[in-house]
This record gives structure tokens, C-alpha cells and sequence, in this order.
């Protein structure tokens, strides 16, 4: 009777690895967003338009649904595939988690609550600890599409022009 018990617990626990790896791997069968929503967010026209679409209940849950279904084996990589698929960089750079230096909050924006909702399905975790990692991402974003390049390559040029005025 022993082993019929632990072959059971472990066909249970197969189903429920298999539900788990679905998920992570964006096939559990809700990773489609409602009609006339489309990410990620580009300008801040379609910011605000999709602001006003997933105040709706359906609308909100069906887009949580969507950016869990990216998945991610930790919190860091759930939020670069999360944040990624909602803000371009463009729109990423006007937005701080708080608002600061001269940025808009994310914190106050409805997509905020629903990237919070995804991540708590991806890997459970704590809000202070998806803050603190979509602050980062954020704050980060410059950096991002060659903007670090950009800027190394600048302070390697502002060097050289430098130390040739001093000749």
C-alpha cells in the first residue's frame, strides 16, 4: 500500500511540474492580450489609451495573464522579460519607479499594479523585492539598445578632445 501512495504523490507532482513548466513557458492557454491592447507601449498616447483599457476587470486580468506567461527563472530575468514587453525604451526613460529626477511615478500608473499581479505569478516574491528590481530596471534603461555604448564611446571622445586642447 506504501508504494501505491508514493507512486500517486508522484504523479501528482508531475502534473503539477508540468502546470509549472507550461506557465513559465508561456503555454498555459491565456498568453493572448485582449483585442485593440498591444505591447509594448510605444508612445505616450498609447500609454494612456492602455491605461484606459485595463481599468475593465477582463481587461487587466487577461493582460496579467499575458506578462506572467513570460515567465522567468528569477526575479530579475521574470523582469526583464515583463518590463521589456511593456515599455519600449523610449517610454522606459520617462518614468522612474518614484518619480524622480525629473521623471513620471510608475508607481502610480494602473500598469504598475499589473506587472505587480504578473510577477507574484512568475516567482513568489515580496513587493519590496519587485520594487526594488523594476526601480532598477528602470533606472537602468538608458543603458539599454547601445545606450551604454553611446556613452562609454562619449566619455572616451570628451579624453582624447581633452588631452589634444592641451597641446
Amino acid at each position: 500500500m506504501a508504494i501505491e501512495t508514493v507512486k500517486m504523490q508522484q504523479t501528482d507532482q508531475t502534473e503539477r511540474l508540468k502546470r509549472i513548466e507550461n506557465i513559465l513557458c508561456g503555454q498555459d492557454g491565456d498568453d493572448e492580450l485582449p483585442e485593440g491592447i498591444s505591447l509594448p507601449v510605444q508612445t505616450t498616447e498609447e500609454l494612456d489609451m492602455f491605461e484606459d483599457r485595463v481599468t475593465d476587470r477582463i481587461h487587466a486580468k487577461k493582460v496579467v495573464s499575458f506578462l506572467a506567461s513570460l515567465g522567468g527563472r528569477n526575479l530579475e530575468q521574470a523582469t526583464r522579460n515583463v518590463m521589456a514587453n511593456v515599455f519600449t525604451k523610449t517610454i522606459a526613460l520617462q518614468y522612474s519607479l518614484c518619480g524622480r529626477r525629473q521623471k513620471k511615478c510608475f508607481e502610480t500608473l494602473v500598469t504598475y499594479q499589473l506587472v505587480i499581479r504578473a510577477f507574484r505569478k512568475i516567482i513568489p516574491s515580496s513587493r519590496d523585492e519587485i520594487r526594488k528590481v523594476i526601480g532598477s530596471w528602470l533606472a537602468c534603461a538608458g543603458d539599454r539598445e547601445g545606450g551604454r555604448k553611446e556613452r562609454r564611446n562619449q566619455r572616451n571622445e570628451d579624453k582624447t578632445g581633452d588631452s589634444s586642447d592641451g597641446e
